[in-house]
């Protein structure tokens, strides 16, 4: 089941995890540091819209994205190395979409449509690189997030 639909929803969370970490980041840091986060994410703000018609939902997210992307690859410092973390994960859901076998179609099916819901409440762990002091050489740790 790991196809268009699923990695729509996929591509979806990965969106709210580079809102959320923007907000923690960015807005938390120079503003307030008790700032909340928004009602509403924007990958979960478009699961209605890309569910049912996937490039539209595309579309509008692609707006709404720029300024978290922007963000993210200029990000540096300590606190960079998750928001680099998500970017990469974008790269391989979003080659996976490009890939697939099937074109993106305009509208998902009532099947394809519970397959994004899934691919949204689905986890992407999060793997960690983190230095063992004995070796110096850089371990994994996987931790899930969501």
């Amino acid at each position: 089941m790991l196809d268009v639909p699923f990695n729509i929803g996929q591509f979806l969370k990965l969106a709210d995890m580079l809102h959320k970490e923007y907000c923690v980041q960015v807005r938390r840091n120079s503003r307030n540091k008790q700032a909340s986060l928004p009602a509403q994410l924007m990958g979960n703000e478009m699961l209605s819209i890309a569910s049912e018609n996937p490039v539209e939902g595309l579309n509008r997210l692609r707006d709404r994205m720029r300024i978290y992307l922007a963000w993210a690859q200029g990000a540096t410092g300590e606190n960079a190395g998750y928001a680099k973390w998500i970017l990469a994960r974008f790269e391989e859901v979003s080659r996976k979409i490009a890939n697939a076998e099937n074109e993106l179609p305009e509208r998902f099916t009532p099947v394809q449509q519970a397959q994004v819901l899934l691919g949204y409440l689905a986890d992407i762990p999060y793997e960690k690189k983190k230095q063992d002091p004995s070796d110096k050489s850089n371990l994994k740790e996987e931790n899930s997030n969501g």
